[in-house]
């Protein structure tokens, strides 16, 4: 790319291969479904005595740690050329569409095609209705975060008269 940069240059397609096999993947574990529900946690050690800390004692600690932050930047974007700075912006943007695209597709890939109605008296042969959530055949659909566990629930209605109970029962907030 840059003389200056030769690190933020695109490899070449040897050297693609060889950072893939360098540089591990992230695994299934580091990515949260949402269909999981959160692991319990208690607060880290830091956060536990951050409630004891004076005003000065906490913006010290904050400023400390926006320094090393910026301590990590590979480029100063104070002294790099107009020019420069615009092509390495535009690398930039280019890989975080490349990435948010291979993302959403594994997002895609991972999703849920079927489901069963909310309402629990809605049956069809002695069973739940089941619901083809992937070809966008229910009548309505409600998102919520669960308070206790922080998961993300969704719940569907196959039928108007369903959704009704969806509507009255399935609270989003409160």
């Amino acid at each position: 790319m840059t003389e200056a940069l030769p690190e933020l240059r695109d490899p070449l397609p040897g050297e693609r291969l060889s950072s893939v096999l360098t540089h591990p993947s992230p695994t299934v574990d580091s990515v949260v479904v949402s269909s999981q529900a959160p692991k319990p946690h208690s607060q880290p050690p830091v956060a536990q005595q951050a409630d004891s800390l004076s005003p000065q004692e906490r913006s010290e600690r904050a400023r400390t740690a926006a320094k090393a932050r910026w301590a990590k930047a590979k480029i100063d974007w104070e002294t790099i050329p107009i020019e420069e700075a615009l092509i390495v912006l535009a690398d930039m943007r280019a890989e975080g569409e490349l990435g948010g695209n291979i993302v959403q597709r594994r997002i895609s890939q991972a999703r849920v095609e079927e489901t069963v109605c909310y309402n629990p008296s809605c049956m069809r042969d002695g069973q739940r209705t089941r619901i083809d959530i992937g070809s966008g055949r229910f009548a309505g659909k409600r998102d919520r975060i669960n308070k206790d566990t922080g998961a993300y629930e969704s719940a569907y209605a196959c039928s108007a008269a369903c959704w009704l109970y969806v509507t009255k029962n399935f609270l989003t907030t409160g």
